[in-house]
């Protein structure tokens, strides 16, 4: 559950149109699955943790630049990190229009080892 709720977090990050404030439901129920696994005592030291750390990370700093209170997210963020490392595992990555158009002569082979998700275009 932790991967498909990162993953509708990451999916709200992508749009070009970001609105403030409507990946909250998908967040709250990240970190209560997250919560709830850490105290069960599971390893958090898999990639599906990191990257949802990671993707939290990268949410926080969004809605900070939309001017919604991150207080509590930050809080989260601490406490479901706490002494763990994450990088940048999750989030989004922009690419250009000439960095999208330069691989599309791939093989199959490199398109199956760099397959992102694109959710809009811009010129």
């Amino acid at each position: 559950m932790i991967t498909f709720h990162y993953h509708a977090i990451e999916k709200a990050l992508s749009f070009l149109d970001f609105k403030s404030g409507k990946a909250l439901i998908s967040y709250n129920k990240l970190t209560l699955a997250m919560y709830e696994y850490k105290n069960k005592g599971y390893d958090l030291n898999i990639k599906a943790y990191a990257s949802a750390l990671s993707v939290i990370d990268a949410y926080i700093k969004k809605e900070e630049e939309h001017g919604l209170d991150t207080t509590k997210l930050k809080a989260d963020l601490a406490n479901l990190s706490k002494d763990i490392e994450f990088s940048n595992e999750g989030g989004i990555y922009e690419l250009t229009k000439q960095e999208l158009l330069r691989t599309k002569d791939s093989n199959f082979k490199e398109l199956a080892l760099n397959r992102v998700s694109v959710r809009d275009y811009d010129e």
